[in-house]
């Protein structure tokens, strides 16, 4: 696999296991959903890696958050 823009160049790389997604590697963000990162992950991303040790309130809350905004954005949450 081989990836290639403007700004930088990728040559043979590999991922084992294979991405469920056909098209590549999801792109995950990680960190707390303040303004920015949502914006980073609604429009670049395909996910959230949540930050160790916050309450199973605040991941579903945060999930909760996420379907919304992929959902306004046309995108399948």
């Amino acid at each position: 696999m081989s990836f290639r823009s403007e700004t930088v160049a990728f040559e043979g790389l590999w991922c084992v296991p294979k991405p469920a997604n056909p098209e590549g590697i999801p792109v995950l963000f990680s960190g707390e959903l303040h303004d920015r990162n949502l914006r980073r992950i609604v429009e670049l991303g395909d996910g959230w890696i949540t930050r160790p040790a916050l309450p199973v309130e605040g991941i579903a809350a945060g999930v909760a958050l996420l379907r919304s905004r992929f959902e306004d954005a046309g995108r399948d949450p």
